[in-house]
């Protein structure tokens, strides 16, 4: 099933008021008429074709030297419709356009239900970096992406350790951002969970008192790990390079008879 599906499941767990931020592969009418069903909130990307079919019949409300915002009725196209026939006759969604450059120069498109600055939804949807550096995380540094399972009952078992072990990384940098006074997102993830595994999971404490000792002195080396400054750093946004699939484990083609004669 396609990805834009599986949000249905998503949105029964969201707490209330939430806001759904999606890039341009959500941005579509089926998804944010799914939302709004659910009494939520949205922020979604764009792509530049179907931000300038919104465009055409909406109403521009204001613009500045870098941005521009328009009021507009979003309604589901024909193509849409026939994808998604469950879809009602009066579907319609009073929305916001933003067009505004982002600090690369590059053009970013906004739909949103949401009825605030241009200003505080550009920094808004720039916490989406956040949502693909703590995903990355998961996969990478805790190596979810290689989960050994075969069974679908221990695969779910491996996954949900792996979150806990990722929550429990998340409070333990919390208290050392707190004790160095900067954002939790100043420590590197990665750092942190390094002096997590070897200052506290390489030996077993039989005493919480141990226990307790040992965990300060391993929050006292997690001081270390803050990542430097980088003062006025601006670099286009880039995607990761797909990895390489490694062919090790490829079985080997059966001989014909011909050949083992």
């Amino acid at each position: 099933m396609s990805e834009t599906a599986l949000i249905d499941n998503c949105l029964t767990q969201m707490p209330p008021d939430s806001i759904v931020m999606a890039d341009a592969g959500y941005g579509i009418f089926s998804v944010a008429h799914k939302v709004q069903q659910a009494g939520l909130s949205f922020l979604f990307r764009l792509s530049r074709q179907r931000f300038d079919r919104l465009r055409k019949t909406a109403t521009l409300v204001d613009e500045g030297a870098n941005w521009k915002t328009w009021s507009s009725q979003w309604q589901p196209s024909p193509s849409e419709r026939k994808k998604h026939p469950d879809l009602p006759a009066d579907a319609e969604l009073s929305v916001q356009l933003h067009e505004f450059e982002t600090d690369e120069g590059k053009p970013l498109y906004l739909v949103t239900s949401l009825d605030e600055s241009v200003e505080m939804l550009s920094d808004l949807y720039a916490r989406r970096t956040d949502v693909e550096t703590d995903i990355r995380n998961i996969k990478v540094v805790l190596d979810t992406e290689n989960i050994r399972a075969r069974g679908v009952e221990m695969f779910h078992k491996e996954l949900m350790t792996s979150m806990v072990a990722c929550n429990l990384i998340v409070q333990f940098r919390r208290q050392a951002a707190e004790l160095v006074k900067v954002p939790p997102r100043r420590m590197s993830f990665k750092r942190i969970c390094t002096t997590f595994r070897q200052f506290l999971l390489s030996s077993m404490y039989t005493t919480a008192a141990d226990w307790r000792e040992r965990y300060r002195f391993a929050l006292g080396i997690a001081l270390q790990d803050k990542l430097p400054n980088r003062p006025g750093r601006k670099y286009p946004r880039e995607a990761y390079r797909r990895r390489t699939k490694s062919t090790h484990f490829k079985k080997r083609e059966k001989r014909s008879e011909a050949e083992e004669e």
